[in-house]
């Protein structure tokens, strides 16, 4: 009972900072914010007029993974354990993905913790949007996505894998229709320590940013038109294997107002 009054309290106050952070007459991607000095020369600060982004409040989804929400497919090993969403355990040649049945629409915010590790090193998650549909899983360093289900994909990889274009071993990568376009490159030993970390991506008008335990590590124009809006998680093991999990998961579509 402890356990589940604990998970609560962190949902609370991770949705108390996403709606503070979207609330009338804050500023949020409305002028350049300063860039990363870890950040790779691709990455590019959001630019634009001056405008407000507020939180419609009946476009927020909530899931703490306690129960079966209804809101999600699963795929392959995927399931709920301990109050969290595993998407793989400790197995080699397995994969797990879920696909949300809402749809993101243009103007979002999602938010989410993470934790990898726990086994002898592959391969990692994705969380996926502009999904057109999930039908195949490849396993090992694919990340369990086909390059043609998902137009976009933000990847924590701990697995090196050169034939797929990874610069190091331990990254996250924004990814446009598959694991090989990489984007936008942000190395970190985040991916693999297993150790939870809170993640939010909030994407404004084709304006993407990508924030790791409070800090900006990618900023990315796209062209994200929502055309497919479907999103989810998949992740993947190979020769080597993790345990994948999510947890305290915040869906919040935004309304961009001048």
């Amino acid at each position: 009972m402890k356990q589940r009054h604990k998970k609560t309290a962190i949902t609370v106050v991770l949705l108390t900072v996403i709606l503070t952070s979207v609330a009338t007459n804050n500023k949020y991607l409305a002028e350049p914010r300063n860039r990363n000095p870890n950040s790779s020369p691709e990455q590019s600060t959001f630019t634009g007029s001056k405008e407000t982004y507020l939180a419609e409040s009946e476009h927020i989804f909530l899931d703490s993974f306690e129960t079966d929400s209804g809101n999600w497919v699963y795929y392959g090993k995927a399931g709920l354990e301990a109050g969290s969403l595993i998407l793989t355990k400790n197995e080699t040649f397995v994969f797990g993905a879920v696909k949300s049945k809402l749809s993101l629409g243009e103007n979002w915010r999602v938010s989410f913790r993470y934790k990898i590790g726990g086994g002898s090193g592959g391969d990692g998650i994705a969380f996926l949007f502009g999904v057109h549909s999930l039908e195949v899983f490849p396993l090992g360093g694919y990340l369990g996505f086909e390059p043609n289900e998902s137009e976009y994909g933000v990847v924590f990889d701990s697995f090196y894998n050169p034939e797929l274009r990874d610069p190091v071993e331990n990254y996250i990568a924004l990814v446009e229709k598959g694991i090989e376009q990489k984007l936008a490159i942000y190395e970190t030993v985040k991916t693999e320590d297993n150790l939870w970390h809170q993640v939010t991506i909030t994407t404004v008008k084709g304006n993407i940013q990508i924030d790791l335990d409070g800090k900006d590590i990618i900023s990315k124009k796209i062209n994200y038109d929502s055309k497919y809006d479907g999103f989810g998680f998949s992740a993947s093991t190979g020769k080597y294997s993790n345990i994948h999990m999510i947890d305290d998961f915040i869906f919040l579509r935004m309304d961009p107002r001048d």
